[in-house]
């Protein structure tokens, strides 16, 4: 995730933001049902890579998360998908996008170890309303959630965000 220093610490391109400029080949997708085991969390069920649509088709370059570190693949349940591909507005309460990330390696790797699992989820507004009443998890590769709630370094990342503080992605 960004540091707490806020935007400076958002490493994405200025045209598209959350779209990567990298000229390295996305690497294989994963097929749902993966290894990764998440613990029991209302946001992020385990099977969320069946129960949640994908929107990318193969994994690209994140530049924003921890400067561009990782690869990512992104899912939405059915409300986030539908605002998604509007462009506009805002999301409905109960919107949630996850992210899976997993570290670069060499090109043509086999497998990447595997990075933290990022969540989005819209509450009810009074949440976090500076914020756009945004929640954010962040939760290990082994299935620890480190981080649930307000934390500065999304937050303050996600507000310059341009669809009600949402990236996309290609």
């Amino acid at each position: 995730m960004a540091g707490a220093s806020g935007a400076a610490a958002c490493q994405r391109p200025p045209e598209a933001a959350g779209v990567s400029n990298a000229t390295r080949p996305p690497t294989r997708a994963t097929p749902d049902g993966g290894p990764r085991v998440v613990k029991s969390l209302a946001i992020l069920p385990p099977d969320f890579r069946t129960r949640y649509t994908k929107l990318t088709r193969t994994r690209v370059p994140s530049p924003g998360h921890a400067s561009g570190r990782f690869d990512i693949e992104t899912y939405a349940n059915d409300a986030a998908r539908d605002a998604y591909g509007k462009h506009t507005g805002t999301f409905p309460v109960g919107s949630i996008l996850v992210q899976e990330h997993w570290e670069h390696t060499s090109a043509g790797a086999e497998s990447e170890p595997p990075g933290p699992i990022m969540a989005m989820e819209k509450m009810a507004t009074g949440f976090d309303t500076e914020h756009g009443d945004w929640r954010y998890v962040v939760v290990a590769p082994e299935g620890d959630i480190l981080t649930d709630g307000k934390p500065d370094g999304c937050v303050l990342c996600h507000d310059d965000a341009p669809h009600d503080r949402v990236f996309r992605v290609p």
